[in-house]
């Protein structure tokens, strides 16, 4: 029974997670940009790994830019959103 109320509130927060990323690129233009929660989380989780990589913020960006059809704009917005939500550590990294 615990396990299962701890599954079902990791599962909550990756929903929400997914939500507020799909939010944050949709609020920047309008619509969204991924088909899916989970090519948000997807592709969330591909800016964390990049940032690790050493890429800086603005790299990682101009990235989606071309690999997710985004505007500087949404990008810059994802970003922000999947460092909150997934990689808080990059939170305080230079753009």
């Amino acid at each position: 029974m615990f396990t299962t109320r701890i599954t079902a509130a990791v599962a909550t927060a990756l929903g929400t997670a997914a939500v507020g990323l799909a939010v944050a690129t949709a609020g920047a233009a309008g619509a969204t940009t991924f088909s899916t929660n989970q090519d948000a989380i997807q592709a969330g989780h591909q800016v964390c790994t990049e940032l690790a990589a050493g890429k800086s913020k603005a790299a990682v960006a101009l990235m989606l830019t071309t690999q997710a059809r985004m505007s500087p704009r949404q990008a810059g917005y994802f970003v922000a959103a999947a460092t909150k939500f997934y990689c808080p550590q990059f939170a305080g990294q230079a753009t």
